[in-house]
């Protein structure tokens, strides 16, 4: 090995290295209930804006809520009907909460009976059904984990990530009709934990491809979902003297935080090779010239 040749390959492993952090993922995670939020909106139009990180590390994640409130082809809002349109809805923070909840337009109106009583004061798919978009400004992410911190009963939720082009417009599709999205996973009945989207149990079931899945716009809601279906609901027996007969099973969280990963997000300081790590590789060049000059010729 010539000494030039023997530099260019130094000089080609210190790029390599310093193109791989540049290249590497960064990490965030966001307190939704405690973390501080900028809120925009009222009642049904409320965003709640929160940023971590700074400069060009920043995360920046606006969300708000959805509901099917809207009309069934003219029939009125319909319990549990997956063509039922999709409403802005109120997202809420309680005080003293475990997590973000959800209003949705039927609470003033009185067609959802129990809607802002617990437990349909929390993201929920009794008779509606609530989720939550996620906005991270155009920065691409990966979401991996949901921090649930309130689930008293069944707890199932879904995510969807959006591959589609431009911004997503929720209002006024339904569940079923939702255009451009990709189903992440099913979660099923996760109760209180910061659920990690990749390894969430044996009754989860998880895009394969979840890895390699980034996207500016994050769906979270109750339930489970079925491209081309909307929400699937859980069944079970509702036993009584006459009989049992089978009913949906709802689900009901708070989203107490989230966390993932940007892409091609940049590396702390400490992740960088370090000066003394480039001394030491030099070190071992010149004792490998060195090697090469002392060399015995035959």
């Amino acid at each position: 090995m010539s000494p030039k040749f023997g530099f260019r390959l130094l000089t080609a492993a210190a790029l390599a290295a310093s193109s791989a952090a540049a290249l590497a993922a960064q990490a965030w995670s966001i307190d939704l209930q405690n973390g501080a939020a900028t809120v925009t909106g009222s009642t049904y139009t409320t965003v709640r804006t929160y940023v971590t990180g700074t400069g060009a590390d920043a995360v920046s994640l606006s969300a708000s809520a959805y509901s099917n409130t809207g009309t069934n082809k003219g029939n009125g809002t319909v319990d549990d009907s997956n063509d039922n349109l999709l409403e802005s809805a109120y997202l809420y923070r309680g005080s003293g909460w475990q997590g973000l909840g959800v209003y949705n337009r039927d609470k003033d109106n009185g067609t959802d009976s129990q809607e802002g009583s617990d437990p349909e004061h929390s993201i929920d798919n009794n008779e509606r059904t609530d989720a939550v978009l996620m906005d991270f400004g155009g920065k691409e992410i990966r979401l991996d984990t949901v921090n649930i911190g309130w689930a008293p009963y069944d707890s199932d939720f879904f995510v969807l990530a959006y591959q589609g082009v431009g911004t997503p417009t929720l209002s006024g599709t339904s569940y079923k009709d939702l255009s451009g999205w990709t189903l992440i996973g099913n979660y099923s009945n996760q109760g209180v934990k910061n659920v990690d989207l990749a390894t969430a149990g044996s009754d989860s079931v998880i895009n394969a491809n979840r890895a390699n899945i980034y996207s500016s716009f994050w769906l979270i809601g109750a339930g489970g979902f079925e491209v081309g279906t909307g929400i699937v609901f859980d069944t079970k027996q509702n036993c009584k003297w006459k009989g049992c007969s089978t009913v949906k099973s709802y689900d009901y969280l708070k989203l107490a935080g989230v966390g993932g990963t940007v892409k091609n997000g940049v590396i702390p300081p400490a992740e960088v090779p370090e000066p003394a790590s480039l001394a030491l590789m030099g070190l071992a060049f010149l004792g490998l010239v060195g090697t090469r000059k002392f060399k015995p010729t035959r």
